[in-house]
């Protein structure tokens, strides 16, 4: 990162001010940056609305990075149902097939080796068990495709609580310089957005099926 003067127009505050970020990273620096404007001990007015201007855009980005990772939410979420429903019908056949062999068969003692498969066909289709997943996570089979949702879910839950504490912590921000600036308005805004965000990331837990406002 190249240093620069705090200044309202040309080098870095350009940089920070103009454009839209879809980056978590660029993002955050873009919030780092207003946080380093309000640091200032000596600060006037125009430097507290460069302040106030810097975190809007931030949130902005922050909301249109939210919605786009919501969407691949909504999208994963609606496979892992296709991967339930699937695991259903699978049993369902089976049991049916075990069913058409006829009373006899059905009733006969099965082999070691006819238990064995038996049981591999079942782990394939049963949900696999785990304390730290959600009820409904539990529900995907454990099957290749299975451990590739569940990989997937960890990873967009992770991408969600980066966009969800950036978020809280713009909103945040935005109240404080809110009050500096005597904006009443705007300080209620932003400080209650700031504890519904907060409130509905522990609302949704660890689940992917869970919803964020964003």
């Amino acid at each position: 990162m190249h240093s620069c003067s705090l200044r309202r127009s040309g080098g870095c505050v350009d940089l920070f001010i103009q454009g839209t970020f879809h980056d978590l990273d660029q993002i955050s620096l873009r919030i780092r940056y207003a946080q380093l404007l309000a640091s200032q001990q000596l600060r006037d007015r125009a430097t507290n609305e460069l302040t106030l201007e810097t975190l809007r855009i931030a949130h902005t980005d922050i909301l249109s990075l939210g919605g786009e990772v919501g969407a691949d939410i909504e999208v994963h979420a609606a496979e892992g149902e296709r991967l339930k429903k699937e695991a259903v019908e699978k049993r369902k056949a089976r049991q049916e097939a075990i069913a058409a062999l006829g009373e006899d068969e059905a009733l006969a003692e099965p082999s070691a080796k006819a238990k064995g498969k038996r049981k591999a066909a079942d782990s394939d289709t049963e949900p696999e068990d785990s304390d730290e997943e959600d009820e409904e996570d539990k529900k995907i089979p454990k099957t290749p495709a299975g451990h590739e949702w569940r990989i997937k879910s960890k990873a967009l839950f992770a991408r969600r609580r980066e966009v969800v504490l950036l978020k809280h912590q713009a909103e945040l921000l935005l109240g404080d310089v809110s009050y500096v600036l005597q904006e009443s308005t705007n300080e209620k805004k932003y400080y209650d957005a700031a504890e519904e965000t907060r409130a509905s990331f522990l609302r949704s837990k660890s689940s992917i099926y869970s919803t964020v406002t964003y």
